[in-house]
């Protein structure tokens, strides 16, 4: 089963927000526009969730790349529910980033999904990073693996999976990123992932995506049941009671 958000002491250097962040939370989560960036800023994008191994978040999540330093990283940020900040460097020079694998969903991805209505297209980057202390990762260990097995349920929890907001402006992130040669060899045409292949880096985010559908299902029918009852009611109640004298 995906582990969604748990908010136990897994993480180092949490922060805690107090109640008055939390309209701002929930504007995050409803795709309400965030704040724009200075100029300057390293390059970042904002994700709809980011699912690490078969644990997901979906609260003020972010991706961004710090290339132009001596010490060059990526940063994955994220709250979860109960408004406590994670925050995971990734420094590219401890060559703790093994795969770095991209899908950009286009119009003509939905042709295809139609044919598996399992897998839904969505614009994500997907890694695969050795975890350890120094990067936080190592706490999530009941859910995020990179021990080399033909598991199938160890596969599912290999990959840390950011799908993006907009399309657009991950593109952009990935004409910046390809400008710098410490992460150019990672995000490469060839790191585009196929969508036959999508389901494999995104198996968290594709099982979240199954329970809504089934829940908005189990809504719907219980909602067209209650109003066939209601009818019933209404038209028993509508009806004419005819008494015959004796």
């Amino acid at each position: 089963d995906i582990i969604t958000i748990d908010s136990s002491s897994e993480e180092e250097d949490e922060v805690s927000i107090d109640d008055a962040d939390e309209n701002i939370l929930e504007s995050v989560a409803e795709g309400r526009p965030r704040r724009k960036r200075a100029a300057g800023d390293r390059p970042s994008i904002d994700a709809v969730r980011i699912a690490v191994g078969k644990k997901v978040f979906k609260r003020k999540c972010e991706l961004s790349v710090q290339p132009g330093t001596n010490n060059p990283y990526i940063l994955f940020s994220y709250f979860d529910e109960k408004g406590k900040s994670f925050k995971h460097y990734v420094y590219l020079k401890e060559e703790e980033l093994k795969e770095l694998r991209y899908f950009i969903a286009r119009d003509d991805e939905n042709e295809d999904s139609l044919k598996d209505d399992s897998v839904e297209p969505m614009t994500v980057i997907a890694f695969r990073i050795t975890p350890t202390e120094k990067n936080n990762f190592s706490n999530y260990s009941n859910a995020y693996d990179q021990e080399d097995t033909e598991n199938a349920e160890n596969y599912k929890k290999r990959f840390i999976s950011v799908e993006v907001r907009d399309t657009d402006e991950f593109q952009a992130m990935l004409v910046q990123m390809r400008q710098h040669p410490a992460l150019d060899v990672w995000c490469s045409e060839h790191s585009e992932i196929s969508f036959d292949d999508l389901a494999k880096y995104t198996h968290a985010l594709q099982e979240e995506n199954r329970k809504e559908r089934d829940m908005r299902q189990s809504i719907a029918n219980r909602t067209r049941s209650g109003g066939k009852g209601n009818k019933k009611k209404k038209d028993s109640e509508n009806k004419l009671l005819l008494v015959y004298p004796f």
